[in-house]
Order: structure tokens, then sequence, then C-alpha cells
């Protein structure tokens, strides 16, 4: 007698069939993996530039009375502002030594003059032509001596004759150095070196910049004259024009 085996249950769709994912879906998930791991690393600190946070020199010339003490109160507001800042002067060392030769060879920071005196000593030949157009305009009453346009052309003329690793910060409103020759606008203007001021250095550079008149400049000198202190003269001042920093 044949006996008949009965046929295998069929196995169900739902056991035999795999799962699909795409590949997109699979890319997504793995973006998305990558993504979680990534934010828990810490991200890299970047080092200060060399020089950013060193003391800053400041050059006080005892020679230059008026543009030492706005040397002074440039210092003093980068020391109130939390930046270390050093007087340096080079009456201890060599009083006939070149402002610009001690800032390029890294003795000193920053200094701080008139712009046509500046770009005197750096650029003679720029200066004794814009010399000649400017005395022209003013001889003939076309513009007066802190005329705007002059002031921006002299600035300009400096700033491209600076060395490489030196920069300007804004010029000031206010000048000095008036019987200077030749005849030049006398912005007060800070140059300093460039791997020493930092963005923050520089805001507070050209605060300072921005509070001062040539009035004020001709005042501070006149009290200066009388008292002799530099701490006497200038404490009101920076505390009357928020310099004196948090």
């Amino acid at each position: 007698m044949t006996v008949s085996t009965p046929p295998a249950p069929e196995a169900s769709a739902a056991a035999t069939t795999r799962p699909y994912y795409s590949t997109a879906a699979v890319l997504t998930a793995a973006a998305a993996l990558v993504g979680m791991l990534s934010g828990c690393a810490e991200e890299p600190t970047r080092e200060p530039i060399a020089g950013s946070t060193s003391a800053v020199r400041v050059i006080i010339d005892d020679s230059r009375p008026m543009q030492g003490l706005v040397s002074e109160l440039y210092m003093k507001t980068l020391n109130g502002h939390g930046r270390t800042a050093l007087p340096y002067r080079p009456t201890d060392t060599d009083p006939t030594r070149p402002r610009f030769e001690a800032l390029t060879a890294g003795d000193a920071d920053v200094v701080v003059g008139c712009m046509g005196e500046l770009l005197e000593e750096l650029n003679p030949l720029a200066a004794a032509k814009i010399s000649e157009e400017y005395t022209a305009a003013l001889d003939a009453g076309e513009i007066s001596a802190n005329d705007g346009t002059w002031r921006e052309t002299t600035y300009t003329a400096l700033v491209n004759s600076l060395p490489g690793s030196l920069a300007a910060t804004d010029p000031s409103s206010a000048t000095a150095c008036k019987e200077s020759t030749p005849k030049l606008p006398q912005n007060i203007v800070p140059i300093y070196r460039k791997p020493v001021l930092n963005r923050d250095a520089r805001l507070i550079m050209n605060k300072v910049t921005g509070t001062m008149s040539t009035e004020d400049i001709e005042e501070l000198s006149a009290q200066m004259s009388q008292s002799g202190s530099v701490s006497e003269v200038l404490g009101p001042y920076m505390a009357a024009h928020d310099l004196q920093g948090p």
C-alpha cells in the first residue's frame, strides 16, 4: 500500500521576505550618526597670534612733550582695559634714534605722532609733493588747515609708505605739531607693529582717538606744563570720556 506524504506547509511571506532599505535611507542614517559623533568631539582651540597678548611698549618721546602726553593717554587707556602697556623712552637708550627704527627693530610697539611729521620721516618725496599742493590751496584760501580731503590724502600716503610690519589706526581730527615743516596736515595718528595690537586693542586705541579734539590736546598740554603730573592731568579727562575701563 502506498502511503502519500502530505505536502509541507508553505512558509509565510513574513518569514521569508527580508526588509528592504534603500541606499538613500542608509546614507541618511550614516550621515546623522557622523553628525552626532562629531558634535560630541571638542572643537580645537585657536592659539593667539604671537605677540598679540604681550605687553605693548609705547614710545614716550620727552623731546616732543605734547605727543608724549597723548601717548601716555593711549597707554593708560590700554592698561585700564586690561591690556598691559609700558613706556619705551628713546632718551633712555639713544635720544637720536629714529622712532620708526625702534618699531621695525621690535624694541617698541606703538608710536603716536603727527601725520605730516611721520610721513616726512618715512617718505620725504611724497611729503614734499603733498605739501606743495596743500600749501598752495591754503594760501589761495580754498581750504582750511584741517581740510578733510587733504587729511585723507596725507593719511593714505603715510599708510602706503609704512613697512609691511607696521600699520596705522584711524587718524584723529585733532591736530598738533603746528610749527613742523614742510607744511602738512598734522592730525594725531598711532602707528603700531601688526602682531602686537589685536582687534580689541585697536578698538581701544580708536576709542581714544575719537574723543580728542585739538582744543583738548592744547588744554591738556597747558595743564601739564603747570602740574607736571601726568596722572593729575589725564585722570579727569579719562573719567570724563569713559576711558578708564571697567
